[in-house]
C-alpha cells in the first residue's frame, strides 16, 4: 500500500466534498478564502470582468457578463467531480494490491474512479477485500450526492433569482431617464401617490427585499454575478438607489427611527459584507458638492419634507454617504454595473395611457 498516495487522495476527497457541500448547503463549514470555490471566483471573474468592459455597447457588455454566472455553476460541477474523482483514483492507486486483478498503473486507478463515482459498473476492474469494496461504496455515495445536491441547488438559485429582479421591476419614478433618489422620493411624497405613509411602506417593502439579498448572496455566491434581464438594471444600483433615497429622507428630516433607517443600516451591511466576500476594498469617492445637492433640495423636495436647513441636511447627507458610498463604487467598479438605474423605457411605449399625468 502507498500510503503517501492514499492520505494524499483523502485529502482531496474530504477538501472537495466539503466545498461543494458548504457551497450547495450553506452550513458554512468552511472558514477562510482557500477553499477551490473561493479561489475559483477570485482568479475567473475579474479577468471576465475586465474583458466585459472592452465592448463599448452596453447591450453587447450586458451579454457577455450575464454568461459568466450560469457558466461557473456548470465549471464548479466539473470541478468538483474531477477533484473527487482524482482523489479517489490516488486512493486506488495507492491501494492497488488489494484488487482481484492488480492495477497496473495509474490511468488504471483513474478509470476505475470514473466508473464507479458514475456509477457505470463495467466490473472488469474488481476489488479484492472487503475494506476496498466499502470505500467504493464510499465513492459511489459522494457521486450520487453531489449529483443529488446540485440539482435541488439549481430551482433555489433560480428562485433566489427571479426574487430579486421582480423587485427591481417595481422601482419607477414615473420617468423615462435615470431615476434619481430624489425623484423617487418625492414621487411618493406626492399626496396623490400616498404622502409620507407611502414611502414609509416603500421602504419597509426595500428593507425585506435587502435583507433577503443578503442572506440569498450568502447562501449562494454565484447570484451576486447573475445580471438582470434588461439593460439599465442591476441589484448594486437598484440598491444604491433605494439607499441614497432613504439617505435624503433622513438628512432632510428628523425623523431616526423610522424605515428610512432601517433601510440604511441594512443596506450598509448588506454591500459591506458583499464587498468583503469578494474581496473588494473601498474606494475613495467625491463628495456631491453643495451647490447640486442645494438645487435638488430646493426644487424637487419643495416643501414637502423640509425639516432641516439646507446647511444641516447637507452636512448629514455627507456624513451619511461615508459609510456606504464608498463600498458602492467599489462594487459598482467590481462587477461592472451600470453607474445609474433606469426603470420602464416609456419614450420607446406607446400607449393612450402616456398622454395622461403619471400621477392620475
Amino acid at each position: 500500500m502507498n500510503v503517501v498516495a492514499v492520505v494524499a487522495g483523502v485529502a482531496i476527497v474530504l477538501v472537495t466534498l466539503v466545498d461543494a457541500a458548504d457551497t450547495l448547503v450553506s452550513t458554512r463549514i468552511r472558514s477562510g478564502r482557500w477553499w477551490p470555490t473561493e479561489v475559483f471566483y477570485r482568479l475567473t471573474w475579474f479577468p471576465w470582468a475586465a474583458f466585459g468592459r472592452r465592448f463599448r455597447s452596453e447591450s453587447r457588455r450586458e451579454t457577455v457578463l450575464s454568461l459568466f454566472g450560469p457558466a461557473s455553476l456548470l465549471v464548479l460541477l466539473a470541478l468538483w467531480v474531477i477533484g473527487q474523482i482524482l482523489g479517489w483514483s490516488l486512493v486506488w492507486w495507492g491501494l492497488r494490491g488489494s484488487f482481484a486483478s492488480p492495477l497496473t498503473g495509474w490511468i488504471d486507478g483513474l478509470y476505475y474512479s470514473g466508473i464507479v463515482y458514475f456509477s457505470v459498473g463495467f466490473g472488469d476492474v474488481l476489488p479484492g477485500t472487503g475494506a476496498t469494496r466499502v470505500l467504493a461504496l464510499a465513492e459511489a455515495f459522494g457521486g450520487l450526492a453531489t449529483m443529488g445536491l446540485v440539482i435541488g441547488f439549481v430551482p433555489s438559485l433560480l428562485g433566489a433569482y427571479q426574487a430579486r429582479e421582480a423587485r427591481l421591476l417595481r422601482l419607477d419614478a414615473f420617468t423615462a431617464e435615470r431615476i434619481t433618489p430624489m425623484a423617487l422620493v418625492t414621487s411618493y411624497l406626492d399626496e396623490r401617490a400616498g404622502g409620507r405613509a407611502a414611502l414609509d411602506d416603500f421602504f419597509d417593502d426595500w428593507e425585506e427585499w435587502t435583507a433577503e439579498l443578503m442572506q440569498g448572496h450568502a447562501s449562494f455566491p454565484m447570484l451576486g454575478l447573475f445580471r438582470s434581464q434588461f439593460v439599465g438594471q442591476h441589484w448594486v444600483t437598484a440598491l444604491g438607489l433605494v439607499t441614497d433615497a432613504a439617505i435624503v429622507v433622513l438628512c432632510a428630516s428628523d425623523d431616526h427611527r423610522g424605515p428610512a433607517l432601517r433601510q440604511y443600516r441594512r443596506s450598509v451591511r448588506a454591500i459591506q459584507a458583499f464587498c468583503e466576500r469578494i474581496g473588494v476594498e473601498p474606494v475613495e469617492v467625491d463628495p456631491i458638492s453643495f451647490e447640486l445637492f442645494e438645487a435638488g433640495y430646493r426644487t424637487q423636495l419643495g416643501t414637502l419634507l423640509h425639516e432641516r436647513s439646507v446647511r444641516e441636511a447637507y452636512d448629514a447627507m455627507i456624513e451619511l454617504r461615508s459609510h456606504f458610498a464608498p463600498w458602492m463604487e467599489a462594487l459598482i467598479g467590481a462587477l461592472v454595473a451600470p453607474r445609474g438605474f433606469w426603470g420602464l423605457e416609456i419614450e420607446r411605449l406607446s400607449s393612450p395611457v402616456l398622454d395622461e399625468p403619471p400621477l392620475p
